[in-house]
């Protein structure tokens, strides 16, 4: 831990910011994961629905 230190850090701060760090990087990388979810979700529901217009037996 403390070879990873710079000459004038303290444990603490350099602590802090990590987990300020990794907080924000937890954030940022559900923010892209659930808005991927989302629109491959979305793709794959404007896909049903094109290919029931398609592909729909009723009309012929």
């Amino acid at each position: 831990m403390r070879s990873h230190l710079k000459a004038g850090e303290k444990p603490g701060a350099t602590l802090g910011m990590t987990l300020i760090e990794t907080i924000l990087y937890s954030a940022l990388l559900s923010i892209l994961l659930s808005s991927f979810i989302g629109f491959s979700y979305w793709i794959h529901a404007n896909d049903l629905r094109l290919s029931e217009q398609i592909y729909d037996p009723s009309r012929e």
